[in-house]
């Protein structure tokens, strides 16, 4: 119940502000990432498995409160399955 309130209820205080101080850059390049889908579809077609969740990371150099970005996201993009995890050193 706490955790429903936490997301459903208003934000007491102002919003912090977040930025982006660089653009976003993928951890693989556009090539890597072709021959890896394409790997992907050769296990696939081989019948060694039947789905794969392929992801890559993007990052970007930023300043601001990793929470309110967070909320802004949720804001603009409201995906079911979504976390924040407030981490020593990093969140994610």
């Amino acid at each position: 119940k706490r955790l429903v309130d936490l997301f459903t209820g208003s934000i007491s205080q102002a919003p912090s502000h977040f930025r982006l101080s660089q653009t976003f850059q993928a951890s693989i390049s556009a090539d890597d990432y072709r021959q890896a889908f394409e790997r992907i579809q050769a296990y696939i077609q081989a019948g060694d498995c039947y789905q794969v969740n392929f992801a890559q990371r993007f990052q970007a150099q930023c300043a601001g409160d990793p929470w309110a970005a967070y909320c802004a996201l949720r804001a603009a993009c409201p995906t079911p399955f979504s976390g924040y995890l407030g981490l020593s050193g990093a969140d994610a």
